[in-house]
């Protein structure tokens, strides 16, 4: 006898203690089948199958009860099957039972403990490194199907597990548009700034050397600070640390912040410190801004990236702010003297 015949034979037995134990209702019956399971685990396995299939094949006769004419002989038909060859095609006749109660049935559910599905393993991705151009962009698609848009001289180095994605901006600018997985936090380190989410749209920005800025264009996204602090962010929000500290939250529009994109830079009373920042790293040469650190002057317009020498020049002379090339090759702004 093969074990598939084995098998078999377990099930007709388990399929009569129970037929008994349902005719007789006594503890008699109750302790056979608790000593029939006992005997090893085919045992065990064997009777499980056996209630499965009585309990599913009882279920359809009730519901049966009622039903048209077609119906009750389709139902008929399946007990019919069941009980030429009750046990030999157990598999095949649960799977037919699954089939009827869920195709007639569809708000049906076994009284069966349903059997716990087995956890989808996500294979764990190689780390990998994507770089774009001195002076270009790059569009990347993450192996859980992420879309990043790395902007000019931008690194991005990614590591996707089981347990959940990380991935670190090492320089530059990128959006991301991350695959929604409640199960796997999708994080971004850039120079000590940790943000977190599940899936959703946002940019960060890592062009200056203490300076980081995470604005969100959907969704929410929580942001750590290298002093732990944190703050939650919604669409619209940005919030910006410089040498580990929180500066105030603001609100962004969506085009000003992904505008680097199209090759633009959008200014909406933008502070000239902050608008030089942003402009610096589309520049030959560093900007030394501290000695306008407190400039009180705004920015509003559209400026070119490709033409970002012809920005700042123009920048300068509406603010009256001089420039000087120091021995480091950096270009020093301060105030004009009057």
């Amino acid at each position: 006898m093969n074990e598939r015949d084995d098998a078999t034979s377990l099930e007709a037995q388990a399929f009569d203690l129970l037929d008994a134990a349902r005719e007789s209702g006594t503890d008699k019956h109750d302790a056979a089948l608790t000593e029939f399971a006992a005997r090893s685990p085919a045992h065990a396995h064997a009777l499980d199958q056996a209630t499965r299939l009585a309990l599913a094949s009882r279920a359809l006769s009730e519901r049966a009860q009622g039903a048209d004419p077609s119906l009750a002989l389709r139902l008929d038909l399946v007990r019919i099957r069941l009980g030429e060859q009750p046990l030999a095609v157990s598999a095949a006749a649960i799977v037919t039972l699954a089939l009827a109660v869920g195709l007639l049935f569809p708000n049906f559910r076994s009284p069966a403990e349903p059997v716990a599905a087995a956890p989808i393993e996500v294979p764990a991705a190689p780390p990998r490194i994507y770089t774009s151009p001195r002076r270009g962009q790059r569009q990347v698609e993450l192996e859980d199907g992420s879309q990043v848009w790395l902007g000019w001289n931008s690194r991005l180095e990614t590591r996707l597990d089981v347990g959940r994605r990380e991935v670190t901006l090492a320089r530059g600018i990128a959006a991301f548009d991350v695959t929604h997985d409640p199960a796997r936090p999708f994080i971004v380190n850039a120079l000590g700034t940790q943000t977190t989410v599940t899936g959703t749209e946002f940019v960060v920005d890592a062009q200056q050397r203490d300076h980081v800025e995470v604005a969100v264009l959907e969704g929410s996204v929580n942001v750590l600070s290298t002093d732990a602090q944190a703050v939650d962010l919604e669409a619209g929000d940005a919030v910006s640390t410089r040498e580990g500290a929180f500066r105030p939250v603001t609100r962004r529009a969506a085009d000003e912040v992904t505008a680097w994109r199209e090759g633009m830079l959008i200014f909406r009373q933008r502070p000239i410190h902050n608008a030089l920042s942003t402009l610096e790293p589309y520049l030959d040469r560093d900007l030394d801004l501290r000695e306008i650190a407190d400039h009180p002057g705004r920015i509003t317009g559209v400026f070119f990236v490709e033409q970002a020498d012809e920005a700042l020049i123009t920048i300068l002379e509406a603010h009256r702010i001089e420039a000087n090339f120091t021995a480091g090759g950096q270009i020093r702004l301060r105030r004009a003297s009057r």
